[in-house]
């Protein structure tokens, strides 16, 4: 990487970084006092960090994957002695004040003031989909930090190309992409960008030192990928995504036949594709209006057809927009290969319109010459948080107290069978957890496998209320009563049936 002019352009953080990571961690504290139980997704995490603990990384890695955030939950736990869980909390609570920080930073890179930032700051902390995960453990805050650090290094770099920024670019572009592989495509992307966008009359040179290391990278991947072990690939879950998109124009022809007989006829189902790619489409699209809120994305729209966007300087923005593009692009392969899209995967682009939002916000509470838009700014932004704040996760209290009655009139020694990953793992009972991969199995599925419960004391079911008929049934075909019943909210109980001796 070229040297340069190792220089640290100057910029004024107008909020004290103290300030921004105190109120991320309370807001982080909050959300998790409020919520009664962890996410499904954690339990893997947990688990694998487990096996690391007992067996390893490759203990770990058959369970899952890509096991970098149980690793270091576990490393976390030996250095500390503090419980798995909350070592998983403190670890996404870190990476949301390191989010909120890098935001905020960022915006003061590209030229926001201190009011500029203040709108960063209150969105990024109260924005409801992308705070929805601080009571959780997965992947995706880390991902999420990361990316935003390696932008605000990657428009440094490009202020004072040098060793330093470079190098803070490349470890945190690839530290997010070990944590969601989808950032290589940003890696591999930005330093083009810097290359055609950068009005450095080097710009070339510089974005070919960022481009080599992270081509390294790629290829040292790319030769872990191809290894196997045991006849497996290294990274299955990779492999199985690679394996969808290769799999996509078979599929799709499946899809258009169908698609084509259930909803079109005569000559229209000739259309069929046009039906099947307008409707992944309209899928992903909403599922992005989601993610970002409705309001924040007419407020983004309105404010670039009114050419707010200029506020952001030609290579700062022409790089924002490149982010946007790359993981907007991602998305909608990964719609069409997989046919689906969460909005937690759509809440990358929530990251990059925050950034713009910062500064529109702050350009029409400067400009209003009257209230009407200094109104508007402010229900938008209390709404949020109010959202953010006040959550539904409270109705998941059902699920607590099922386990806490498992725990305590149970047997410690007993087994239990049950689709409630919370309480497979939490109950402290023994589990099967090569049924795993069945996790969710409904009622109807006691009847086809009675493996999942025959060997178990007792079967821990949520059941809907339109499965309520099969379960009864189930339990008088068994023989058994319900020991207990947790109702939720939603439509939905947890059930306990003692099937072994009283």
């Amino acid at each position: 990487m070229h040297p340069g002019n190792s220089t640290t352009p100057s910029y004024t953080l107008a909020l004290d970084w103290r300030l921004l990571v105190a109120v991320s961690v309370g807001l982080s504290i909050w959300l998790i006092a409020i919520d009664p139980v962890v996410n499904r997704d954690a339990i893997l995490y947990l688990r694998a960090a487990d096996a690391y603990l007992q067996d390893g990384l490759l203990a770990s890695q058959a369970l899952f994957g890509r096991p970098i955030l149980s690793v270091s939950i576990a490393f976390l736990h030996k250095l500390t002695g503090i419980p798995l869980l909350w070592c998983g909390h403190i670890l996404t609570s870190a990476f949301y004040a390191l989010l909120t920080w890098a935001c905020v930073s960022t915006v003061a890179i590209m030229g926001g003031d201190r009011r500029t930032q203040w709108f960063a700051a209150i969105l990024i902390l109260s924005q409801p989909v992308l705070n929805d995960y601080r009571s959780a453990i997965m992947r995706d805050p880390a991902y999420w930090s990361l990316l935003m650090l390696s932008l605000r290094e990657l428009l440094l770099y490009v202020r004072s190309p040098g060793w330093r920024h470079g190098t803070g670019w490349v470890i945190s572009i690839l530290a997010a992409s070990v944590f969601r592989f989808e950032g290589l495509f940003i890696a591999l992307a930005a330093p083009i960008a810097v290359a055609l966008i950068s009005a450095h009359p080097r710009s070339w040179r510089h974005g070919a030192a960022l481009l080599l290391p992270i081509l390294l990278a790629a290829l040292a991947g790319a030769a872990l990928f191809t290894a196997t072990n045991n006849g497996q690939p290294l990274f299955p879950a990779i492999a199985f995504y690679i394996n969808q998109i290769q799999a996509f124009p078979a599929r799709l022809e499946e899809v258009q036949a169908a698609t084509g007989k259930a909803l079109l006829v005569f000559t229209a189902q000739e259309d069929a594709d046009v039906a099947v790619y307008a409707g992944l489409l309209a899928v992903l699209l909403l599922n992005i209006c989601r993610a970002v809120s409705w309001p924040l994305i007419a407020l983004w729209l309105w404010g670039i057809a009114n050419g707010l966007q200029q506020r952001i300087n030609r290579t700062d923005r022409g790089i924002l927009w490149v982010h946007l593009a790359v993981a907007s692009a991602y998305l909608l392969i990964f719609m069409f290969s997989n046919r689906f899209v969460l909005e937690r995967y759509s809440s990358v682009l929530t990251l990059f319109i925050v950034l713009h939002l910062a500064f529109m916000l702050s350009a029409w509470w400067q400009t209003s010459k009257g209230k009407g838009w200094r109104v508007l700014i402010a229900v938008v932004l209390i709404g949020q948080s109010l959202d953010t704040l006040h959550n539904n996760k409270y109705r998941k209290s059902f699920i607590r107290d099922a386990n806490a009655w498992v725990q305590d009139h149970t047997p410690a020694d007993a087994t239990i069978a049950s689709n409630e990953m919370y309480i497979a793992y939490f109950s402290g009972r023994q589990y099967d957890w090569s049924h795993y991969s069945a996790h969710d199995f409904r009622v109807a599925e006691l009847l086809r496998r009675p493996e999942l419960y025959q060997d178990a004391d007792y079967l821990v079911m949520e059941v809907k209320a339109a499965e309520l008929t099969a379960w009864q049934a189930f339990a008088v075909d068994q023989g058994r009563e319900e020991v207990a019943v947790f109702d939720g909210q939603r439509d939905r109980s947890l059930r306990i049936l003692r099937l072994g001796s009283p």
